[in-house]
């Protein structure tokens, strides 16, 4: 974690945070980050998510998805120790975030879509706006995870595998926000 976290820094100090889509600097950022979050358990890899978030590196601010600088599309995040973490806006696409602690979380306005969230753990996760399905064949899968208390207001649900899901007193109110499928 430290040499990556050196790499990313000096990334950061080149001027990643203002880098052009195209810029190498980015390209670099993502795949040091897919090769260490192998290297983590869960408590390791929801510190390098919240490096990342808290340096500017993904997420968003209210505004619907946001894929950042660093991408986290179809990163491997089984099992991270994400509670309470702040992740809103975050592009989390086709990432597999099965059995992830993520009770308390804020994933409002975050893409979800084709994420598999089986197992997870989003008690009272803040879901609000969340894309959770981009087409048929990219559904989240939420199948046995825990949505007890869980603010699903807004959140783009439909097709979403919540077979087994635990929805407890989660708030289910309102219809598709703004940016999701018509």
């Amino acid at each position: 974690m430290r040499v990556y976290l050196q790499c990313m820094i000096e990334l950061i100090d080149g001027g990643l945070g203002e880098s052009a889509a195209d810029d190498p600097k980015r390209c670099t950022a993502r795949l040091q980050t897919q090769a260490a979050l192998p290297q983590l358990d869960g408590e390791g890899k929801g510190l390098l998510l919240r490096f990342l978030y808290e340096s500017g590196l993904i997420g968003g601010a209210g505004t619907g998805p946001s894929e950042g600088i660093v991408s986290l599309k179809s990163v491997d995040l089984r099992r991270a120790s994400l509670t309470e973490t702040d992740l809103n806006g975050a592009d989390l696409s086709e990432a597999a975030l099965s059995e992830a602690a993520l009770s308390g979380a804020n994933l409002s306005e975050a893409d979800l879509s084709g994420t598999d969230l089986s197992g997870a753990d989003l008690s009272k996760a803040n879901l609000q706006g969340t894309r959770l399905l981009l087409s048929r064949l990219n559904r989240a899968n939420l199948r046995g995870a825990a949505l007890r208390d869980a603010n699903l207001h807004h959140a783009y649900l439909e097709e979403a595998n919540l077979s087994g899901a635990f929805l407890d007193e989660a708030n289910l109110s309102g219809g598709q926000p703004e940016w999701g499928p018509t």
